[in-house]
């Protein structure tokens, strides 16, 4: 189920729900299977004018993470996104950033719980309407919390 709002003065929310879908995840005595209502759902907000572009999204889902040996078994993982944008224009230049924060926690008694934070920057300089030079750097950190 999706939900869009009407252009608020350049301004856009948005909210998804979906199920599951029976999905199975993990290996026995720790396995699951998704199939709520909700078990996946995501919200944005969008500013966009004619210079300027702004987002900053949330979602939260669902993923399956192998552990190592000696466990060596697949379990369900919540996940969670938190990611921001921002992108502006002035004349022939055009710069972007987008910053992503990710959370991955197994659901297994002692598993290592992993934060990531990821980072792009871009430039664009256009030369001619055909022609644009663009470059793009990215970087980005894991942090992982407890041993397995």
């Amino acid at each position: 189920m999706n939900w869009v709002s009407p252009n608020l003065g350049n301004l856009v929310l948005k909210a998804q729900l979906a199920p599951g879908e029976q999905d199975e995840l993990g290996t026995p005595p720790y396995d699951e299977t998704k199939d709520g209502l909700a078990d996946i759902y995501a919200l944005s907000a969008t500013w966009n004018s004619d210079a300027l572009y702004a987002a900053l999204a949330y979602e939260h889902g669902y993923t399956e993470r192998a552990l190592p040996a000696p466990v060596s078994l697949n379990v369900p993982a919540d996940r969670d996104v938190l990611r921001g944008a921002l992108g502006m224009r002035v004349g022939n230049l055009s710069l972007g950033a987008i910053v992503e924060e990710l959370r991955l926690d197994p659901d297994y008694p002692g598993a290592s719980r992993l934060d990531g934070t990821s980072y792009l920057l871009s430039a664009g300089l256009a030369m001619s309407p055909r022609l644009t030079l663009k470059a793009q750097g990215a970087a980005s950190t894991v942090t992982i919390w407890g041993t397995p």
